[in-house]
């Protein structure tokens, strides 16, 4: 695995700003802003045709929860899903570590 990719609060921002406004949710493989299907997740034995249909899954079973891939695709959805909210996160934080250290630089300006 290689090491992630550090984005600033701008290249963050950027990202975000371009992308589908609204709150991100997953619904089953789909994930959606507002009623608009934004991204889904699938394999190439998908059997269905309709991402929100929970009538068949992604190695082709009849059940909606096949144990051996269902969870990564739920899993790959919900963190697609928070994406626009981990944008902001990154700015959010990055200001505030900026702040703490100028606060710092002039802490150790006053003490040396």
């Amino acid at each position: 695995m290689s090491d992630p990719r550090i984005y600033s609060g701008a290249e963050a921002l950027a990202l975000k700003a371009p992308a589908t406004p609204g709150r991100w949710r997953r619904q089953r493989r789909a994930v959606l802003a507002g009623d608009d299907v934004v991204a889904v997740f699938t394999d190439e034995r998908l059997n269905s045709h309709d991402p929100l249909s929970d009538d068949t899954n992604d190695c082709g079973c009849e059940r909606e929860a096949c144990p051996r891939c269902y969870p990564t695709l739920v899993a790959d959805a919900d963190l697609c899903a928070a994406a626009p909210d981990l944008a902001a996160s990154v700015a959010h934080h990055e200001a505030r570590a900026e702040r703490a250290e100028a606060r710092l630089a002039v802490a150790q300006a006053i003490i040396l």
